[in-house]
């Protein structure tokens, strides 16, 4: 009633009879997850043969409930679990990312087609979470 803002009507009662109070409580489900909007281009196929389709692959996320720098890192593996590419490993807040694979291993060589594990971790003070996803290479 003291904000020109939102006008609302205001109805004097209470609002229900049982409880005795003039307070409102507003609740929300928080839900135990580091990372939303998850998102590979292509459906997660890299095709990187120089025909600017899906020459590389786009990833894109949203970290969430990082109030203060926490570190995030970005792997691709291989099947077995041998790193292949350390895309990102950086320190960061809360808000939307988006980084991309060349289809390129540490060494700058094009890897073979397969597929491959692309793994993105968070390092917080409860510990590490990560979500791992499969991704497509092919010529």
């Amino acid at each position: 009633s003291q904000s020109d803002a939102f006008h609302q009507r205001i109805i004097g009662a209470d609002a229900d009879p049982q409880v005795d109070s003039n307070t409102l409580l507003v609740g929300g489900l928080i839900e135990n997850q580091l990372f939303t909007g998850i998102a590979l281009s292509g459906g997660g196929v890299l095709t990187p043969n120089g025909d600017q389709i899906n020459d590389a692959l786009q990833l894109d996320y949203i970290l969430l409930k990082a109030t203060s720098p926490v570190l995030v890192e970005v792997a691709i593996h291989d099947l077995a679990g041998a790193p292949v590419r350390s895309l990102y490993a950086q320190r960061d807040l809360s808000g939307p990312k988006g980084l991309a694979w060349d289809g390129k291993n540490n060494d700058g060589q094009l890897v073979p087609p397969g597929l491959y594990l692309l793994r993105l971790s968070v390092q917080t003070d409860a510990g590490e979470t990560a979500q791992v996803h499969t991704v497509a290479v092919a010529y």
